[in-house]
């Protein structure tokens, strides 16, 4: 007796076939605020002004309002970001000159 083995084609359809990437624009129309934020000079200020605060106001909180203690705190996180910032400068200008 001979047996025949049978193959079958694997379907896909296109929801399966393609790994979709949420990005902003795809959100709804109430998620209107976070695009807002990333897409405007304003909202970029607004977002960069809100972390500050939100810093200045955690550094409050682990100073016991001491301000020695916060000063010391905010001037490494100062210092840190001055660092970080100038570390991804870096890194783009090293990109745009290639």
């Amino acid at each position: 007796m001979a047996t025949s083995k049978r193959t079958t084609a694997k379907k896909t359809t296109s929801a399966t076939a393609k790994k979709r990437q949420t990005t902003i624009k795809d959100l709804p129309v109430e998620n209107s605020f976070l695009r807002f934020l990333k897409d405007t000079t304003l909202g970029r200020f607004v977002l960069g002004v809100s972390v500050f605060f939100l810093l200045v106001g955690i550094d409050l909180l682990f100073s016991l309002n001491n301000f020695d203690k916060f000063f010391l705190l905010f001037g490494i996180e100062l210092t840190v970001f001055v660092l970080l910032c100038w570390v991804i400068f870096v890194i783009r200008n090293k990109k745009k000159q290639e």
